[in-house]
């Protein structure tokens, strides 16, 4: 490793390190760094990302990785040299560059001066300067297998060779030194050795230090080294010099002795190691040959093929200037980030993924009721689950509760209520023998008179072992319950809104209701306004609502008045000031409480906050409701239920990513082709139709999320706001100069420090320059001066009766043309709609959509971009014809649309009629995710419009949906599509009906080199 990279290397880090190996402290000097993996943390709790050559990548074998000063992350493959900037990779191999002797490249390294110098295997040493890539003197290399690359203090760069020994280069002048100098010839790393010379590790020779243009010293097997195959080297400042070997693991090396040995007796994966790798919190990172290590604090972490890799040989490391760690491996290149987030998952020990209720105890235990796993214990580490395996009466819980003697109750989706004491069940509440309405308990509340308990068919009050029922809400689906402060109980209904219960009484009363302050009467959450006075009220439909207690007043927000969504799972409420937490099916959203109070009170307020989804570490955006499905423990974390597991996030912790990202145009294409790009300027040849402008910015821990605007200045009136788009588009420019200019900003929202800019200079047309206009003013003008002089003839010579005569039959005829081809033109417009609009429903028809389809394949395949496709069909729709007639078919044909073009009205896409009872939405842009979640809202609208079917098991039409999408793919068609959707509605159908199903398009696959 570098003095540079290791100068980011935090203190404390390296002296935790350090203090592991028994090494005296030292002053380190080093600065801190805004990010890293956190030691803390699992590995498995990081975010690991693969791309292959199935994603753009030459070749899986990644032999090395550097990130230049510009940000841009360069590989070496065995198919070429490979640029990245977190999206798209650049590929240069022997067809694209000649200047490379082979695409097998082994080592990549950019020196002081910008040169990017490429070693290769069986291609000697090129060099990139200006973009441009050269070979570099082959005759006076003495070896074509070039591994890896060091610059000195004194500009001199060492190479290791394969065969050929220790090259130095200064300027263009080779020197080689070999085993008549004491040198091995076959040589794997170099690291500077602190004073002025090199450790060098050989196949077969140990470790040299080679000073002054000889080998001064030698570390091999009789010094106590596990293996004369030394593969990399690494050196800390204090001056240990670690060892990665080919058999043997790790040797430390201090002071004239090797202090440790580091194995897989330490837990490392396997003792053929190809590369070390320090980061700035001081962790050090081993690749071997049976996966990725990381060792701190005398202990070693494994990653491998289980924990995601795609391969376990790791052939390169490094740490990028975000903290991200990106590994080269045999099977693809891996990039390794922390979260935003923390989650447990079944890889952290919980016994499945998908949880519904959280829980902190008065002991700062934390357990999740899971949703067919039991309940588990969470912290304190390691995890524990209690199943029916262990005396649980149902594997799926939904509610917990601290009782007040420090127990914990837990509702389960089936088995009643049960009490545990110290992980173990001691009593039971069911239906059978204790009288709950039913065993399917959605919510629990303990108050000083007994346990309420919320169930999916009533409301039960239980007192030392006597039941009550409340009757008016016997027979419906209850929720969430919340204790008032004077005792009275709040109930969240599913369907009937929010009613209350008296103290010391079993009678309810209803208080909020769709159509008097709630905007929907599903209700899935009710919690205590931190400010007290008010209850925030979670609605499924109704967005989010809040019921004043001293007046009953009822306020709600939804969509459309700027809040993330209509569906709202959970809220917690920070207090005054603060910030509400909201849980949806579309991630967690933080936004300021005062400003959803202003809102709601008809104030003008920007309701925008942050939204949080699996980019941020949630292990799904999908979160869930239950009792409760969001809370935060007393260290002030928030925890999150989720459909994948649990997600827990401090919103307390700096985890802004504070690097500006570079942003940089990369290419030009006029009229489909690559235009050369000199001293940042573009000459624009005359008669360009298309300019297509890229452009990137190298943010590499969100790339997805970096976002731009662009100008053309002289062209553009104001800043365009790209989103993550990074292509402009121009269509046939004026003559003229021009400077386009792009900015970016990173996934937090932090700029870039400058803009870059490209002028553009737009060559006129021979016709379009000044002398050619000027001499078609001059022609113009005799051209006129002439007609009037034969003019003036002509009237002479006729006599001005036939003239004026002549004059009025033109013009009448004129005026007839005129209105002739105006009625042509209104008929023709009217017979073009016409002939886009489906006769009974008022939809786009078949014909729009195949054309919609086909253009919309076109642009997703062109940008890159998501494109999906949600069919619709009604269920039992030929029952319907057959039992009321065509005509009430026909009325439900155009309900049903009625309800898809409002929709698109408001989220956008086409919708048309696709045959029969089947229709169909094309949705640009839109993910597989999002699309599903579209249909899912659709399908609830359907529904819930309640449209009469007497044929139907539930008396209303409802419909099946099938959601599909192209995820970017550059071989999608329209047929695959449609296909992919229609398989998906086909599962819809087959699974009951009345339910949306995605399908996910299969990717080509592509045969690795």
């Amino acid at each position: 490793m570098d003095g540079a990279l290791w100068r980011r290397v935090t203190t404390s880090g390296a002296r935790a390190l350090l203090v592991s190996l028994g090494v005296p402290l030292v002053s380190l000097g080093v600065a801190t760094g805004a990010f890293a993996l956190d030691p803390a943390r699992a590995l498995t709790q990081s975010r690991l990302s693969v791309w292959t050559s199935d994603s753009g990548l030459p070749q899986n074998t990644v032999h090395a990785i550097a990130q230049t000063r510009d940000g841009y992350l360069w590989m070496g493959t065995e198919e070429g040299l490979a640029r990245f900037d977190g999206v798209r990779f650049v590929v240069s191999d022997r067809q694209s560059a000649p200047g490379l002797g082979s695409s097998f490249v082994t080592s990549v390294f950019e020196a002081p001066d910008g040169t990017l110098w490429i070693g290769t295997y069986g291609g000697g040493l090129s060099r990139m300067r200006n973009g441009r890539i050269e070979a570099f003197h082959p005759e006076l290399l003495g070896s074509d297998r070039l591994r890896e690359m060091h610059v000195t203090a004194d500009g001199s760069m060492f190479i290791a060779s394969a065969g050929g020994g220790l090259l130095r280069i200064r300027g263009e002048q080779v020197s080689r030194f070999g085993p008549a100098d004491g040198m091995p010839d076959r040589i794997w790393a170099l690291v500077d050795d602190g004073a002025g010379g090199l450790w060098v590790a050989t196949h077969g020779g140990g470790v040299v230090r080679w000073r002054d243009g000889r080998v001064q010293q030698r570390i091999t097997t009789q010094d106590g080294l596990p293996n004369d195959l030394a593969r990399t080297l690494l050196r800390d400042p204090d001056g240990t010099l670690w060892i990665g070997t080919d058999g043997g693991g790790v040797a430390a090396w201090r002071d004239g002795a090797i202090v440790r040995t580091v194995t897989t007796r330490d837990g490392l994966p396997s003792d053929q190691v190809r590369t070390l790798r320090r980061d700035r919190d001081g962790s050090l990172w081993i690749g071997t040959d049976g996966g990725l290590a990381r060792w701190r604090g005398g202990r070693a972490e494994a990653l491998g093929i289980t924990e995601g890799l795609p391969s376990p040989v790791i052939r390169s490391l490094i740490e990028d200037r975000e903290g991200s760690l990106w590994v080269g491996t045999s099977g693809g290149l891996v990039r390794l980030r922390d979260f935003r987030f923390l989650s447990y998952t079944r890889r952290e020990g919980v016994s499945v993924n998908a949880i519904r209720a959280l829980l902190e105890d008065r002991a700062g235990r934390v357990w999740a009721g899971t949703e067919g796993g039991g309940l588990c214990r969470i912290l304190p580490s390691p995890v524990q689950c209690v199943t029916e395996a262990n005396g649980l009466p149902h594997d799926s819980v939904y509610a917990l509760v601290e009782s007040r003697d420090g127990n914990l109750w837990a509702g389960t989706d089936g088995g009643g209520v049960v009490r545990l004491r110290d992980g173990q069940v001691v009593e039971t509440i069911d239906a059978q023998r204790s009288g709950l309405p039913n065993d399917r308990v959605r919510a629990l509340v303990e108050t000083g008179d007994g346990l309420w308990v919320s169930t999916t068919a009533g409301l039960a009050h239980v007192v030392n072992g006597t039941t009550t029922r409340v009757a008016e809400l016997d027979g419906r689906q209850l929720r969430p319950l919340l204790a008032l402060p004077d005792g009275s109980i709040l109930v969240g209904t599913d369907g009937a809104g929010v009613w209350r219960v008296g103290k010391g009484t079993h009678d309810a009363i209803q208080v909020a209701a769709a159509g008097h302050g709630l905007l929907s009467d599903r209700v899935f959450s009710l919690a205590a306004d931190a400010a007290g006075g008010g209850v925030w009220i979670g609605t499924s439909g109704g967005g989010l609502s809040r019921l004043d207690l001293a007046t009953g007043a009822v306020h709600s927000l939804l969509r459309r008045d700027g809040l993330h969504d209509d569906v709202v799972f959970q809220v917690v409420d920070e207090g005054a000031h603060g910030h509400l937490w909201l849980t949806s099916n579309r991630g967690l959203y933080e936004v300021e409480r005062d400003r959803v109070l202003a809102a709601m009170n008809g104030e003008r307020a920007d309701l925008s906050g942050t939204v949080y989804g699996t980019t941020d570490g949630m292990p799904s955006s999908e979160c869930n409701a239950a009792f409760p499905g969001a809370m935060r423990t007393r260290d002030g974390r928030l925890w999150v239920a989720t459909a994948n597991g649990v997600a827990v996030v401090d919103p307390r912790a700096g985890s802004r990513n504070t690097v500006p990202p570079p942003v940089h145009v990369e290419e030009v294409l006029i009229d489909g082709s690559a235009a050369p790009l000199e001293g940042g300027k573009l000459r624009v040849p005359p008669g360009t139709q298309r300019l297509e402008v890229r452009y990137t910015a190298l943010s590499l821990r969100a790339p997805e999320r970096v976002t731009f605007r662009y100008m053309l200045a002289g062209y553009d009136r104001d800043w365009v706001r790209a989103g993550t788009n990074r292509v402009a588009h121009y269509t046939r420019l004026d003559p003229g100069s021009y400077t386009f200019r792009v900015v970016a900003t990173n996934e937090d929202g932090v700029p870039s420090n400058g803009e870059a800019r490209l002028g553009v200079t737009v060559d006129p047309r021979w016709f379009e320059t000044w002398w050619a206009r000027l001499l078609a003013v001059l022609l113009v003008a005799a051209a006129i001066w002439g007609a009037v002089r034969l003019r003036l003839a002509a009237l002479r010579a006729r006599k001005n009766e036939e003239l004026a005569r002549a004059y009025e039959d033109v013009r009448s005829i004129a005026a007839e043309l005129e209105d002739t081809n105006r009625q042509l033109a209104v008929a023709n417009v009217r017979l073009r709609a016409l002939s886009y609009v489906d006769g009974l429903t008022g939809v786009a028809n078949r014909r729009r959509f195949d054309e919609a389809l086909e253009e919309a394949c076109t642009t997703a395949v062109e940008q890159g971009e998501p494109l999906s496709l949600v069919l619709l069909d009604l269920d039992h729709f030929k029952k319907l014809n057959d039992s009321q007639g065509h005509q009430e078919g026909d009325e439900a044909l155009r309900a049903v649309a009625a309800l898809l073009a409002e929709r698109t009205e408001t989220r956008g896409g086409l919708a048309a009629r696709f045959g029969g009872e089947e229709f169909a939405w094309l949705l640009s842009g839109v993910t597989l995710e999002a699309a599903a979640a579209e249909a899912e809202a659709l399908r609830r609208i359907v529904r819930e419009a309640a449209i009469g079917h007497p044929g139907a098991d539930s008396g209303i039409v409802t419909a099946s949906l099938g959601v599909a999408c192209t995820d970017g793919m550059a071989a999608v068609t329209p047929a695959s599509l449609v296909a992919a959707a229609d398989a998906a509605l086909y599962r819809a159908k087959s699974k009951g009906r009345d339910r949306v199903e995605a399908e996910p398009i299969d990717r080509p696959a592509v045969a690795a080199s």
